[in-house]
């Protein structure tokens, strides 16, 4: 129709202007209207639940009902309902997994590709750290992008600034939501609680590492990769920007791996219970709606004892998987390689 629809959007019901990597729009050309949704969405919904027969296995029966009931989740639900794109990064970033240690230039031109279509799997490059040709993955991942950013510079731009934000009491993950949502509701300055946070995640953060919770040395390879993909999507989205709460699909990739580490780790049993109540925060939202005397209000808003419960557990999550990450990087042939100060 020649209609620019990172500027406006008369084909969306609610006006919403394209937000997503300007490529998409390479394939209007695929003859597909609204009259294929059912199908399409059925097929990418199908696609997206079997997926999870190859996330990596687990043994025991209580980590079989931890599994289970993360992939029941109203965050899986709510995927499965939109059959959104997050559903097809979600099997691309399976693929990753896969691939990364047998066909390395497959998994992160896989990334790339990703990273064209809906910015965040670019955290995914992090991965890098494990290969010892690590400069040279970056340096053609930074080079493609490079050319797509040129292309596409106009579009991205606009693409950008579209990204929906400021809903703090909302269905949405973010470290913004806490600072934000308590100069809102109570006065407080938004710098003064972030300080306060990153200053007790920074301690959370060392504690774990100190307590040796983070350790993966007895991870089966297969188990270890997972996690760290999971870990750098889902704090990479904490920090970078808000994401709505189907996102938190991608802590399915991660629970293989907690699940090994608990057998050992009090701390990680609590960081999987955590997890779970996550993913399952649309449920507890709608019920304390059900139930509550302003039911008449959007199901959407989370009510502020709720929401102050899911901020400080998304924080010690992503803290527990940013101790995670940070010892993977130190223990990575990347690290081990730089020249070590020789000791008298």
């Amino acid at each position: 129709m020649g209609l620019d629809v990172t500027v406006s959007n008369p084909c969306d019901a609610l006006g919403r202007v394209h937000n997503y990597g300007p490529i998409w729009m390479a394939f209007s050309f695929v003859p597909l209207g609204t009259g294929d949704l059912w199908w399409t969405g059925l097929l990418i919904g199908a696609a997206f639940l079997g997926s999870f027969a190859f996330l990596p296995a687990v043994n025991r029966w209580q980590e079989v009902v931890v599994m289970t009931g993360a992939t029941l989740s109203t965050a899986v639900v709510f995927t499965v309902e939109r059959a959104n794109v997050d559903a097809l990064l979600f099997m691309l970033a399976l693929a990753v997994g896969h691939l990364v240690a047998r066909a390395p230039a497959a998994a992160y031109s896989l990334i790339t590709i990703g990273a064209m279509y809906k910015y965040y799997p670019i955290m995914m490059l992090a991965l890098v750290v494990r290969e010892r040709r690590s400069f040279a993955i970056v340096g053609t991942a930074i080079a493609a992008l490079g050319v797509y950013a040129a292309i596409y510079a106009d579009q991205l731009g606009r693409a950008f600034k579209a990204i929906p934000d400021g809903f703090y009491f909302t269905g949405f993950f973010s470290a913004q939501n806490l600072p934000m949502g308590s100069q809102l509701l109570w006065g407080v300055p938004a710098e003064l609680v972030f300080a306060v946070l990153l200053s007790a995640f920074l301690i959370a953060v060392m504690a774990t590492i100190r307590s040796r919770a983070s350790d993966q040395g007895a991870l089966p390879e297969q188990h270890q990769k997972f996690l760290i993909i999971g870990s750098l999507l889902m704090v990479g989205c904490f920090f970078i920007g808000q994401s709505v709460f189907y996102r938190t699909i991608m802590f399915l990739f991660a629970l293989p791996g907690l699940l090994v580490m608990a057998r050992h780790s009090t701390l990680i049993r609590v960081v999987i219970g955590a997890i779970l109540l996550l993913m399952w925060e649309g449920f507890f939202r709608h019920i304390w709606h059900m139930w509550s005397v302003d039911a008449g209000n959007r199901v959407i808003d989370a009510p502020p004892p709720l929401w102050m419960a899911r901020e400080l557990l998304s924080w010690f999550v992503i803290s527990a998987l940013f101790a995670i990450l940070a010892e993977f990087a130190a223990n990575s042939p990347a690290f081990t390689l730089l020249p070590r100060p020789k000791t008298p």
